[in-house]
């Protein structure tokens, strides 16, 4: 039954991953298409202003003529006409393209939003469930080993889900892997992406978060240092919130990591990290990296 239960929790937490995954590929599409209509407006606004510096020439090639007075200046007088035409061509042409990427901003913005609101209920609902999950495998119902009593039983944080904490080869002393059932997240000011004003977003959060997952815990094992992540980015080209050094100090930092304390209700409060706990909870990651003294 334990294993069942499990694996439920890890099923619901790959579709909420698989949820994210969507929503950010319905992102990359929409930001795709504006940035090809805003080179296409890009690209028309260049060959007018191309257009109307030919027009100009043409009108003073016909000033001249007129002022020296050679004849009728037919062929600048002609020549006029075809500027005047083209750049009338391409003005209609940018109305055009301008009327169309409005369009289309709205339609990408309308069906962004339809896809957010849906991955939010979807992840709303399957994080409930997980939490419900996690709160009924914490209190050893159905097959979970019971919490011992009388002389010598462990209290508080222990008792409650202590021994859950993961501790994984080469994570530094004092760090854990913890269950996000354990954290007391109550208190948390952090709502929603409203209130990610650090310069990263959920998405840089939750990219992060893999990353430590996939790439961090592993190299730690096999004795990676920090210069070991800075030289993996060196070779991908990754910098910023989307590299392997960063991701390493954010989470193992000394200031940066999430800092946990222990409450006399056996949870654990959250010092430092509520942006990252609220994107762990939001993205489906069910353990997070934090100190907890």
């Amino acid at each position: 039954m334990t294993a069942d239960r499990s694996a439920a929790a890890q099923a619901m937490a790959s579709l909420v991953s698989s949820l994210a995954r969507v929503q950010d590929r319905v992102q990359r599409s929409a930001d795709e298409a504006r940035h090809a209509a805003a080179e296409v407006i890009r690209r028309i606004s260049t060959e007018l202003a191309r257009r109307r510096q030919h027009l100009v020439m043409a009108q003073e090639a016909l000033r001249q003529c007129q002022a020296a007075r050679r004849g009728s200046c037919s062929a600048e007088h002609a020549r006029v006409r075809r500027a005047e035409d083209a750049v009338r061509r391409a003005e209609a042409a940018l109305r055009s393209a301008e009327v169309t990427q409005g369009d289309m901003n709205a339609r990408l913005a309308a069906r962004t939003a339809h896809v957010t609101r849906q991955v939010s209920q979807g992840r709303q609902f399957l994080n409930a469930r997980l939490r419900e999950l996690g709160d009924y495998m914490a209190a050893g119902i159905g097959g979970g080993a019971p919490a011992r009593s009388g002389p010598g039983a462990p209290s508080g944080a222990a008792a409650s889900g202590g021994a859950r904490l993961q501790h994984p080869a080469g994570l530094p002393a004092g760090f854990a892997m913890v269950p996000l059932f354990m954290i007391d997240h109550s208190a948390s000011t952090v709502t929603g992406p409203q209130d990610f004003k650090k310069g990263y977003s959920p998405q840089d959060l939750a990219w992060a978060f893999q990353a430590f997952k996939d790439v961090v815990l592993p190299g730690l094992a096999s004795g990676a240092t920090a210069d070991t992540f800075l030289q993996r980015d060196q070779a991908a080209g990754f910098q910023g919130t989307h590299s392997y050094s960063m991701t390493h100090s954010q989470f193992l930092g000394t200031g940066d990591a999430i800092r946990l304390s222990r409450l006399p209700s056996g949870k654990l409060h959250i010092d430092n990290g509520q942006h990252r706990i609220w994107v762990a909870r939001q993205y489906g990651f069910t353990h997070v990296p934090a100190w907890i003294p």
